[in-house]
């Protein structure tokens, strides 16, 4: 779990530091997404299709913290 807070928190500041990067959310959050799939699969020996083909998140729900 401190792996993905550390992980919003560089987000946070990357796009602080970038705000001209908040009009493509969405391309940003549907690639990382593709890359993290890949890592998953490779990860868990999971066949390909045991994901979701789409984040079933958007950003804002992505970089909220767990209750």
């Amino acid at each position: 779990m401190l792996t993905i807070r550390e992980q919003r928190r560089q987000v946070g500041r990357v796009f602080s530091d970038n705000p001209s990067l908040r009009p493509h959310l969405g391309s940003i959050l549907a690639e990382a997404y593709g890359d993290a799939v890949l890592i998953a699969e490779r990860e868990t020996d999971l066949e390909e299709g045991s994901f979701p083909a789409e984040s079933p998140w958007t950003f804002e729900q992505a970089m909220q913290d767990e209750p």
